[in-house]
């Protein structure tokens, strides 16, 4: 919803925080790209390239596969 009136700031750190989560959890673990992705869209979204970068590179310290696909 946050993402739905502009608010990506928040929208991300949702995302992010549901990805972190997610991690320990058998069921939810599957989850945790998706949560990244749409964190990195919202990220990309706020017009700021270099912090959305850094957000971007930062995900594989949460998710140790977010760089390989699948």
């Amino acid at each position: 919803l946050a993402a739905l009136t502009g608010d990506y700031e928040r929208a991300a750190r949702i995302y992010e925080e549901a990805a972190s989560d997610s991690i320990g959890d058998p069921i939810r673990k599957y989850t945790v790209k998706e949560n990244l992705f749409r964190a990195g869209l919202c990220r990309l979204a706020q017009d700021d390239w270099i912090a959305g970068k850094r957000a971007l590179e930062g995900y594989a310290a949460i998710d140790a596969s977010w760089g390989s696909s699948g």
